[in-house]
């Protein structure tokens, strides 16, 4: 398309999960017109009136959540993971990736690990300010990966903000607890399950 002058392309789908190809195109150019691209979001009806409304109305009450995708052209969101988009994006500073360290702070750091070959391994720093937990910094090292790499760059982040003990799952044993302890962080045990923790922090809302 780059060279053919005024090339245009189009792309026609049904609307999925809020992720992936699509939904990026429409979180990016929907309701916007200087940006080139245009974004139209309609009905089956709207964009084919010949499509029978008893259809459309018989797969509604069969599965309003998938008729909706199909016929309505709405994002399905029963299939987000965790917690709602929305319940993210309120929390979230727009345009902020990351706090400094601030002296006077003190942090705690989670850490999810993993064997580096199936799922990925993620870190989080936080600190409490008048009673809410504002998070810092987050990591994710998607596999394949080495995870004494990983670890090593996990404890550099680690002790720019001066934290000394991380706190993790009970996955793989020893072996987290004597990588981390190799470069002078401590690893402790979550008391929590995993599931636990997810369930508590929803409770909190």
């Amino acid at each position: 398309m780059a060279t053919v002058p005024d090339a245009l392309l189009l792309a026609i789908s049904s609307p999925y999960a809020r992720r992936g190809v699509l939904w990026d195109a429409y979180r990016l150019h929907y309701g916007r017109e200087v940006d080139g691209i245009l974004v139209w979001q309609a009905p089956t009806r709207v964009m084919n009136p010949s499509v029978d409304e008893r259809v459309v109305t018989e797969v509604y009450a069969q599965d309003e959540s998938a008729a909706a995708a199909e016929f309505g052209a709405e994002f399905r969101k029963h299939i987000e993971s965790f917690v709602a988009r929305e319940a993210v994006t309120a929390v979230v500073v727009s345009g902020r990736r990351e706090l400094k360290p601030m002296s006077g702070v003190v942090y705690r750091a989670f850490v999810d690990p993993s064997g580096g070959s199936q799922d990925a391994m993620t870190l989080a720093v936080a600190h409490l300010d008048d009673g809410k937990v504002i998070v810092d910094a987050v990591r994710e090292c998607r596999p394949p990966f080495s995870p004494a790499s990983v670890v090593s760059e996990f404890a550099v982040l680690l002790s720019e903000y001066r934290i000394t003990c991380v706190t993790g799952d009970r996955y793989a044993g020893e072996w987290p607890r004597e990588r981390f302890r190799e470069h002078g962080i401590g690893y402790v045990v979550a008391e929590q399950s995993k599931g636990e923790l997810y369930a508590s922090l929803l409770a909190k809302d």
